[in-house]
């Protein structure tokens, strides 16, 4: 048997019936017209298909080629090409599914361009940092190395990162104690030339390193000044003086003075009445210990003579002396101020009195501060303490009234003198 595939089978003639269709004889493979074999086996008649298939007919030939066996098979048809647009419902398929394509596309498209947006801004990130110092209380911002392995990694070709370092000096002497700042950068990779990129890193990560030392950390000396009162309306005690040096020692004034870095003004004033005032100035270049040793004794000698060598005041103003003390080194801006006082004031003819005892606390109770502030100012008005560090030592009375004196000092010396920021005030008992 033997199968021929036949390019064209079917064959449909004009003017026969719709629906029948002649097969057309293949030619014989010996050149003989299969005319013959074909009248034998008359034109089968083959019904419409209710849908177009193609159709694959096998011809199965004898040695004697008059019989002829034709055998048809089905298949389904081929899906249509993009091209063709179906007719009838299915074109409404058709649309839904090209407007779906376009959403899906459009959507990859947004998060693609998401991500490589992402992508480019992490790579290309400028850092904003800021680093402060305070001259007058010595505070400063660490510095942390920015230019390690990794962050140079990062720095370098490929991730591109930057940085702008703000540097801001507060109370900086050069400039009147206001503010300097100054910034640092190093500007995002322009995504051009690696070789130097890599070079501006370099030369970078030196300069950041000798303009941190030359302009952050830079020393910068002012003056400075420690001022220690002494109330001596009742003279000096061998127990007031010893109070007195237990707690300067306490304090480490001393030590500090030879530690300072800058140069110092070193005072002692006596605190009792008013314009007569009386004390005794050093000035100390810093790190001169010698000196230090020497002024130190000398002054405080002065400050603690005993009461026989001083006349005892019935009345006094504290307020009156301590305010016009304190007033003579106002263009120093970092001053350490220590005070040793009961803060009894008492002149009634120039100030006021916290006398007697048993009406202290209802005359210095918080309701009553408006008109003490009035009255202790008609002498010495309050002092400019800015930025100014005090400590006010009170001896150590057991009456209950003090604690009233106490808070009244506080409020004068915290908020009264409170002229650009309040200063570091702690009143001890």
């Amino acid at each position: 048997m033997k199968k021929i595939k036949i390019p064209t089978p079917v064959v449909v003639r004009k003017g026969e019936p719709q629906g029948t269709k002649k097969i057309a004889p293949p030619p014989s493979s010996n050149g003989t017209s299969a005319q013959a074999a074909v009248t034998a086996n008359p034109v089968k008649t083959i019904p419409p298909d209710p849908q177009p298939q193609s159709r694959v007919i096998e011809v199965e030939e004898t040695r004697t080629v008059d019989r002829i066996k034709i055998r048809e098979t089905s298949t389904p048809p081929p899906a249509p090409e993009f091209s063709e647009v179906p007719t009838g419902g299915g074109i409404w398929k058709y649309v839904a599914g090209v407007i779906f394509a376009v959403i899906v596309v459009a959507i990859l498209a947004a998060v693609f361009h998401n991500i490589s947006t992402e992508n480019r801004s992490f790579r290309s990130e400028l850092k904003q940092l800021m680093f402060t110092r305070d001259i007058l209380t010595g505070k400063s911002d660490p510095i942390p190395d920015l230019f390690t392995p990794e962050q140079i990694a990062r720095y370098n070709p490929g991730q591109g990162d930057g940085f702008d370092a703000k540097f801001v000096i507060n109370n900086d002497p050069r400039k009147n104690f206001g503010t300097t700042e100054e910034i640092f950068t190093l500007p995002i990779w322009d995504r051009k030339n690696e070789e130097e990129r890599r070079t501006q890193v370099a030369t970078a990560h030196g300069n950041f390193l000798k303009w941190v030392s030359e302009k952050y950390l830079i020393a910068l000396s002012f003056k400075e000044s420690v001022e220690i009162g002494l109330d001596d309306t009742e003279g000096v005690s061998e127990s007031l003086a010893e109070f007195v040096r237990r707690n300067l020692e306490l304090e480490e004034v001393k030590e500090k003075l030879i530690e300072s870095k800058n140069d110092t003004r070193l005072a002692f004033f006596r605190i009792s009445d008013s314009n007569a005032l009386t004390f005794r100035r050093f000035e100390i270049k810093a790190g001169d210990e010698d000196t230090v040793n020497q002024v130190w004794e000398d002054g405080l000698t002065w400050l603690l003579e005993s009461e026989e060598a001083r006349s005892r005041k019935d009345e006094s103003s504290i307020a009156t002396g301590l305010f016009n003390f304190l007033k003579r080194n106002n263009e120093i801006r970092k001053r350490k101020i220590i005070i040793f006082s009961d803060g009894m004031e008492n002149s009634r003819l120039e100030t006021t009195t916290f006398y007697p005892v048993t009406q202290t606390a209802r005359i210095v109770t918080e309701t009553n501060w408006p008109k003490l502030d009035e009255q202790i100012q008609k002498v010495q008005e309050f002092p400019d303490l800015t930025r100014a560090q005090v400590k006010w030592f009170m001896p150590p009375l057991r009456a209950v009234f003090y604690n009233n004196v106490k808070a009244y000092w506080q409020h004068v010396l915290e908020q009264a003198c409170d002229c650009d920021g309040a200063p570091q005030v702690e009143v001890i008992r």
